[in-house]
């Protein structure tokens, strides 16, 4: 069978077209336009995102229509894009419209369809796939010789995989690094100094005896006293033969789809022992500029938040002294943490931070940064770079800071922003 193309999903357009074209004939209001986008034309390719390989440019065609009803006024005229299509596929307390990215949600659809499939082990579907390609749903192989429906099971399982915490019986299908089997979230996502080419591609099962119980030596040497002592309290399961994945959040709160959704764009907590301070620029024409930071235990519980105010004209310089507004929060207890992981959206600006001991280096020959030798204080430190969406908490504080100074120690405070809490709390439910 060969590949589908765009021309193959004409019909999912003309639809689509043809709602936008119904919809333009009448008087619509902004509100009620931001309705129907969400309610009608972004569900159009739903069934085919989830079943078929749709192409990503049938669907962000699809979300071209909608910005384009959503903004313009006739025929005649483009209209203004006044914010951004990423912002509003923010949820709307958080100041977007409730859209879904469709190449995103494409995946969270497919995560639904793998979950079903690991539940009903008797479907046709599921007997089919183990038999021809063994459902070891993590390595991924999209070659020629594999079947489409195979590719989406695999996608899906991508997408689903950081939302599953295993259950350990035998450790034979839990990957060390990538699985979640500790708390919440994989190895992978934490600085946690292992030797990372002693445990890659190492099962669990390596690190039990043959009791099935933990090699306390092997565990200790692998991840050090303070992981393997939460390791070790980790139950192994003689309920049923083999390792079982279970979902982490309760599907009473939301759909598998959606948590798939929204786990793309989490904040990823330290580890125990350890503090992460996230940091944003806000920048201003008249060059104010917003400086916020926030700190977070690896519980997600709120440590200390700040927004300074300041001026400059650039916005990488921004960044920096964003990232260095730590001086003015940290505190004497923090130099006995483990460590500290400063995290930020700019990827410039890590680049130059993780390079401060090659002051030869290019990054540092372009750019002159701010004073950092207060951070040889601590014992580690990292600085790594997330996604926007993982570092809105931050960009709200830069944004806060652009009206008045403030340090929050904590939520309690009757000045707290609900806002800001509102993020806290969605961020730190997982944790």
């Amino acid at each position: 069978m060969r590949r589908l193309n765009g021309a193959d999903f004409s019909k999912i357009m003309r639809i689509a077209f043809e709602k936008i074209n119904l919809w333009g004939r009448k008087h619509v209001s902004l509100a009620g336009r931001a309705l129907l986008i969400r309610t009608s034309l972004l569900s159009v390719p739903m069934y085919a995102m989830t079943h078929t390989s749709i192409p990503n440019g049938v669907l962000m065609a699809i979300e071209k229509m909608g910005r384009r009803f959503l903004w313009q006024k006739d025929v005649s005229s483009r209209g203004m894009h006044y914010v951004g299509w990423k912002e509003l596929c923010q949820p709307t307390e958080f100041g977007g419209l409730g859209f879904h990215c469709l190449t995103q949600w494409k995946g969270a659809l497919r995560a639904r369809v793998v979950w079903d499939l690991i539940q009903n082990k008797d479907s046709i579907l599921y007997k089919v796939l183990m038999a021809r390609y063994g459902m070891k749903l993590c390595e991924y192989d999209h070659g020629k010789k594999v079947s489409v429906t195979w590719k989406v099971i695999q996608d899906g399982a991508k997408v689903l995989r950081p939302i599953l915490r295993w259950n350990i019986v035998d450790g034979s299908q839990i990957d060390v690094m990538h699985d979640v089997w500790i708390m919440n979230y994989n190895i992978a996502k934490w600085p946690t100094f292992i030797n990372i080419e002693e445990v890659e591609n190492m099962k669990v099962c390596n690190l039990l005896n043959n009791s099935f119980q933990w090699n306390v030596e092997m565990v200790k040497h692998y991840f050090g006293n303070n992981m393997a002592e939460r390791i070790l309290a980790i139950n192994i399961s003689t309920e049923s033969q083999e390792d079982n994945p279970e979902l982490i959040y309760s599907r009473l709160s939301m759909t598998v789809a959606a948590m798939a959704y929204r786990d793309s764009e989490l904040w990823c907590p330290p580890p125990p022992g350890w503090l992460k301070f996230n940091f944003d620029a806000a920048l201003l024409p008249s060059n104010q500029v917003g400086l916020g930071v926030i700190a977070r235990n690896h519980y997600g519980k709120l440590v200390v938040a700040a927004g300074r105010r300041t001026e400059h004209w650039d916005v990488l310089q921004a960044k920096m002294l964003a990232a260095m507004a730590i001086r003015e929060v940290f505190m004497d207890w923090m130099f006995a943490l483990d460590g500290i992981i400063i995290e930020g959206d700019c990827i410039n600006a890590i680049r130059w931070l993780q390079r401060l001991n090659d002051r030869q280096n290019v990054v540092h020959r372009r750019v002159e940064g701010p004073d950092t030798t207060f951070l040889q204080e601590f014992k580690q430190v990292l600085f790594q770079y997330t996604h926007r969406n993982s570092n809105r908490v931050a960009d709200f504080c830069a944004h806060l800071a652009l009206g008045n100074e403030f340090t929050f120690f904590d939520v309690n405070n009757s000045e707290f922003p609900s806002i800001l809490l509102s993020f806290l709390r969605e961020e730190s439910d997982r944790v």
